[in-house]
């Protein structure tokens, strides 16, 4: 089935990558996939994953104990695509022609040009509440990211603090063996 690509032409730039002939980080491993992933079903509704049970052995003596990091989940599917993405925003003069911009950046036109893009992304008007909307998926003011985090306060919706109900699209995709990571400016906490 071919991939769909929307080109996004906006000031902030919201970027979703899925490139189905790379290897995502942990997957490939050998190890059977959860049966809901391994079916193709819906993830399980306990978003985020619990913790998985400690294998250690506590004995009456550090000497009889038994020290065992849990293993990481490997849920991923051998041809699980890598997901990027990138919000650049302010940038103005200084936005990439991938997206309608003025500066050539043949890099980032070849990684969006093997995958997805997507055009439908609304911006908070401010970086922090616009960067917390992408990484959850959710309106700012339900998850506590309603202005910028330095100006947090205790009202509803605007304590600069993104509650563990709300997880991240990093927390879900970790969940499912992906490793991922964060670069850039950052106000959310």
């Amino acid at each position: 089935m071919p991939m769909r690509r929307t080109v996004l032409r906006s000031p902030l730039l919201g970027l979703a990558v899925l490139l189905p002939g790379l290897r995502a980080a942990g997957a490939g491993s050998g190890e059977p996939a959860e049966p809901s992933v391994a079916n193709g079903g819906l993830p399980p509704p306990d978003l985020p994953f619990p913790d998985a049970p400690s294998e250690s052995v506590i004995g009456p003596t550090l000497a009889s104990s038994v020290n065992k990091w849990p293993r990481k989940r490997h849920a991923l599917r051998k041809d699980a695509p890598n997901v990027v993405l990138i919000m650049n925003d302010d940038s103005g003069y200084g936005h990439s022609d991938t997206f309608g911009g003025p500066v050539h950046t043949p890099s980032l036109s070849r990684v969006a040009a093997a995958g997805v893009t997507y055009n439908r992304f609304h911006n908070a008007a401010i970086c922090s509440p616009t960067r917390a909307s992408l990484l959850t998926g959710r309106n700012p003011h339900f998850i506590g990211a309603g202005q910028i985090t330095e100006l947090a306060s205790g009202f509803p919706g605007y304590t600069g603090r993104i509650p563990r109900s709300a997880a991240t699209v990093a927390k879900v995709l970790s969940g499912y063996g992906y490793d991922t990571a964060a670069f850039g400016k950052w106000h959310n906490t």
